[in-house]
């Protein structure tokens, strides 16, 4: 997305202002034109109209729309870093199909350099396209919360679901299959029927059968996102998400309302209900040609081999260091940040 989150926000606060009472009048058709009003969906408050136009704005094939909504709602220019974006688009210096900042670090502040084929099939399931069911293969330290952030910011972006992310590690307690359908009946918004059995294993197949049941009446679809941060789970939680993995991939109905991708070590991770291949992930380490594309999107306008010799400086210092698995992606971080800002310095 061409603008971070905090823009995002930012820029959707000046259209409701902007707008104000007249969200179908002459200054939102001068705005956005009146195709995006005849698509806007009813029933939706100043916020989320305001948004939605916005998300339309940042999907169409040219940035114009987004340049006169920017100029327009912001005329005295106080959001300067969003006009700074603006100017380079409107003078041809920021490529409008290239990556956009807030993808370029994942978490805030964090370098998001790799899996580029993989992000194109989240963001078609965030855009309600794709498996309804997938997983995200990975050892501990190849990134799986990073790509969960994305998830996250894939689906706040195209709004087709509602992201629920949950990063689950061993509690000892026979009550986490409960607080995760409960988690999910909770952002789904419906009513769904307790399961009695005391037994987690039985518990679990019940509380997710029954979510499932109920889940085809929500309003508000749900992206479920689990992500096994060790194998080891608390009892029910691998029968819960296995089960629920069979509903969405069987239930059409279900399908349209929920979706459900799981991240962990698969090779110690024994799960039922596993989807198609084809909608089975892996996280690779990172390599110096993805470093690479991450710098010259970061810090644009330098010569490619200049980028490469950078990415073969950093994947070469995080060699010296010798780190663990579970190391090497933070190292690496920390020193793509390193070469992101000796490039800012040189620019």
């Amino acid at each position: 997305m061409l603008l971070t989150d905090e823009q995002h926000k930012q820029v959707v606060y000046l259209i409701t202002e902007y707008l104000g009472e007249g969200r179908y009048g002459q200054a939102a058709r001068d705005l956005f034109g009146p195709e995006a009003l005849r698509a806007v969906p009813g029933g939706l408050n100043a916020h989320y109209h305001a948004k939605w136009l916005l998300d339309w704005a940042l999907g169409l094939p040219a940035p114009d729309t987004l340049i006169t909504v920017v100029s327009q709602v912001d005329a005295a220019g106080t959001l300067v870093k969003v006009h700074q974006l603006v100017h380079a688009l409107r003078t041809g210096q920021l490529d409008w199909s290239g990556p956009g900042v807030g993808e370029l670090w994942m978490p805030a502040e964090w370098p998001f350099a790799d899996r580029e084929p993989l992000r194109t099939k989240l963001c078609e399931i965030a855009k309600g396209n794709g498996p309804t069911a997938s997983t995200i293969d990975g050892p501990a330290g190849h990134g799986k919360r990073t790509m969960c952030a994305y998830i996250e910011h894939c689906a706040r972006r195209h709004a087709a679901f509602t992201p629920v992310v949950e990063h689950l590690q061993r509690l000892h307690d026979n009550r986490m299959v409960d607080y995760l359908a409960d988690q999910l009946r909770l952002k789904l918004g419906v009513v769904v029927p307790q399961a009695i059995e005391p037994e987690p294993e039985r518990r679990a197949v019940t509380l997710a059968s029954n979510l499932g049941n109920y889940a085809v009446h929500s309003r508000t679809p749900v992206w479920f996102v689990a992500n096994l941060v060790e194998p080891e789970q608390d009892a029910g939680v691998l029968k819960f998400l296995g089960q629920l993995l069979l509903q969405v991939q069987t239930n059409p109905l279900l399908a349209k309302k929920l979706r459900i991708t799981v991240l962990a070590d698969f090779a110690a991770v024994a799960m039922e209900n596993l989807p198609e291949t084809d909608s089975r992930y892996t996280l690779a380490e990172i390599s110096e040609t993805e470093i690479a594309g991450w710098l010259a999107a970061a810090v644009p306008g330098k010569d490619e081999a200049y980028y490469r010799h950078t990415a073969g400086q950093v994947i070469s210092h995080v060699a010296a260091l010798q780190p663990t698995p579970r190391m090497r992606l933070r190292l690496l971080a920390q020193k793509c940040v390193d070469a992101h800002g000796v490039l800012l310095q040189e620019a």
